[in-house]
Parts: C-alpha cells; sequence; structure tokens
C-alpha cells in the first residue's frame, strides 16, 4: 500500500461532524438528498404532522359552513294559548248571577234611609215604603241556597213586606190610618215593642209627616228597629214625605222605660201639613198580642239574626220559638212563605 492512499481511521480516532470540514468537493443532487435525510430532523413525521393540522384547521373552518348548508326547519308560529279561565268573581250584592233561576229578578235596592239619633225629647220618624229587600232575602235562600249578604238584609223594608194592622190606638186624618200596638220585646223582657203602621188613602197621595215624643219621665232609652242610624248632632230628617195611595210604612220602636209605667210617649203627625189627632203609645199588658203585633216582632228577631245584630240578645232559638208561635194551618201564603224562609235559614 503506498502512502498516498487514506488511512481509515480508527475507533480511537473518530471526530464529531461538527468537527468536521465542510467539503467543497461538488455532490451529486442524490447523495445531497440522501445526506440532508439521514442527517436532518424526521421529515415523514413533520409532514404527517403538518397533514394532521391542515385536517384539523379545515375542519373548523369547514364546521359553519357545513352546519349552515344544512336546511334549518323554520320556526313554527307561536300557538297562542288560550287564556286560563278567570275566576269567578265575587258576584255583587245588588246584582243576581246571570247562570241562576230565570225567576231571579229583582227590584233595585236604594239607598238606606238614615235617620237621627234616638233618645232626645223628640224623634221624626221616615216615611218609608220600600220593599225590595223582602225579595232579596227570600230569592236569595230559595234559589241560591244561602243566607243573603248582611247588606241586603233591611228590617224595614220586610216590616213593610206584610200588610199588618196593629190592634192598638188608631187615628184617621184625611184618608190616612196610624194604629199602633204594644207587645213585650221577645229579646229584651224589660224593653216594650210598639208597631206603628201608617196607611195610605185609597186613591190619592199625601205628604205625611210623624214625630215620636217619648215620655221622657218615664222612657230610659229607645230605639227604631232598621234603617241607618247618624252620629251627626244636627242632623235633620227631611220632611214632610209623600205617601202614596194604598202605601203602607210600618215601623217598630223599641222603648225601655226607667219605671214601672204605661204611658211611654205619643205620635204627634200631620197629613198634608195640618195636624192630626196624636196617638199615645201605652204599654199594655191586660191583652194578648195580635197576630200581627207577633209578626212584627218575628220580623225583627230574624232579619236582626241574619245581620247579626246583637247576638248575645237574639240568637237561632229565640227565631225558631217565635216562628212556632205564629206556625198554624191557616196562615196567608206570604206569611206561611216567611216561616218556610225561616225553618231553611236556621238549617244551613
Amino acid at each position: 500500500m503506498s502512502d498516498s492512499q487514506p488511512k481509515p481511521p480508527s475507533p480511537d480516532n473518530e471526530v464529531s461532524i461538527f468537527d468536521m470540514g465542510i467539503s467543497t468537493e461538488p455532490r451529486g443532487k442524490n447523495m445531497r438528498r440522501s445526506h440532508w435525510l439521514s442527517s436532518g430532523p424526521p421529515v415523514k413525521s413533520i409532514f404527517i404532522c403538518l397533514a394532521i393540522f391542515l385536517m384539523i384547521l379545515l375542519g373548523l373552518v369547514l364546521k359553519p359552513s357545513r352546519k349552515a348548508a344544512v336546511p334549518v326547519p323554520a320556526p313554527a308560529p307561536p300557538v297562542e294559548k288560550a287564556p286560563a279561565p278567570a275566576a269567578p268573581a265575587a258576584p255583587s250584592v245588588l246584582t243576581p248571577p246571570a247562570s241562576q233561576d230565570a225567576n231571579f229578578n229583582l227590584p233595585p235596592l236604594r239607598p238606606r234611609t238614615v235617620v237621627g239619633m234616638a233618645n232626645t225629647a223628640s224623634f221624626d220618624l221616615p216615611i218609608h215604603t220600600d220593599t225590595a229587600s223582602a225579595d232579596w232575602i227570600a230569592k236569595t235562600i230559595q234559589l241560591r241556597g244561602v243566607l243573603p249578604d248582611k247588606t241586603l238584609v233591611r228590617t224595614e223594608d220586610v216590616l213593610n213586606h206584610f200588610s199588618l194592622r196593629p190592634n192598638g190606638p188608631t187615628a184617621i186624618s184625611r184618608g190616612i190610618t196610624l194604629s199602633t200596638e204594644s207587645i213585650s220585646c221577645p229579646w229584651r223582657p224589660s224593653a216594650t215593642l210598639f208597631v206603628i203602621s201608617i196607611r195610605g188613602a185609597g186613591t190619592e197621595d199625601h205628604v205625611v209627616s210623624a214625630t215620636f215624643k217619648p215620655s221622657m219621665v218615664n222612657v230610659a232609652r229607645y230605639k227604631l228597629l232598621g234603617f241607618t242610624t247618624t252620629t251627626d248632632p244636627g242632623f235633620v230628617l227631611p220632611k214632610p214625605t209623600k205617601l202614596p195611595a194604598k202605601a203602607i210604612c210600618t215601623l217598630v220602636l223599641e222603648v225601655e222605660p226607667s219605671i214601672a209605667a204605661s204611658e211611654l210617649g205619643s205620635i204627634e203627625w200631620s197629613v198634608d201639613n195640618q195636624p192630626a189627632p196624636p196617638v199615645p203609645l201605652s204599654r199594655r199588658t191586660d191583652q194578648e198580642p195580635s197576630d200581627d203585633a207577633r209578626l212584627a216582632a218575628l220580623v225583627c228577631a230574624y232579619t236582626q239574626w241574619l245581620r247579626y245584630e246583637r247576638p248575645e240578645l237574639i240568637d237561632l232559638e229565640l227565631v225558631a220559638a217565635l216562628a212556632r208561635e205564629l206556625a198554624s194551618s191557616n196562615l196567608a201564603p206570604e206569611r206561611a212563605e216567611l216561616l218556610n224562609l225561616i225553618d231553611r235559614s236556621l238549617h244551613f
């Protein structure tokens, strides 16, 4: 072997590729590519990673467009929900429900008559002839099967519903009749009820006024049953008032004496502004009260019970006892109807 031939490197004389000089000797393309592939990073792995990255990127870019390309059905028009049925409004106390019996036709209730304060030396009596409350009470119980609202119950109207003829002192002026009768007060034995009836003339209207003049020595207190009492000390009841022909005005005074006396006052009245004979109010204990006076006492007790007035004095047992006293087989139809209403009311 000549000295000019290169010696193969021994294992002890290996040189790092970084220490080797770069040869300027030309090389072929294949030799350069082979050298780069053998000495550089793993190109195949890089291409695979780039391909995966491009596929992911392309997927992200095309994803919204693919969604948009899918036909989306148009939203269905909103279905209007039927309104929920409203809760039934509480019926007005002055308006009958339309669903009830066709016979539930009632007259309008007028504003309640206002009267002055009692326990004075002179008390003006109202000339009141309304009867509407009696129909309201009867048909509420018969058709609805419930007790009437308290605002519907007016003692004065129910009294006028019945044709009452008190069996006591009476006076007549210009065809107008004023009669009275006393009866022991069922709920206050120490008091006396005075039933006062003013009946209109047969064919003509007349202007009537009436005033209760209590005997201040003998009377401790008194009360006009029914009506609305004002606390205004200056209140003056409008008078006189027209009493229509054949109309009836029935009033009940509850009078409590201060001593054991029979004379408790009088009714002073006039017709067409002309004074009429006064009618005394005397407590009569020597005779049985008439059925009309008993009926008036029952009406007053029943209507006060319906309104829950004076519950400490008037209860179910008292009303039932008064009704039993009037019960008979020959009662007039309107009176028999009242007893039937009372019987139904007491069983509600």
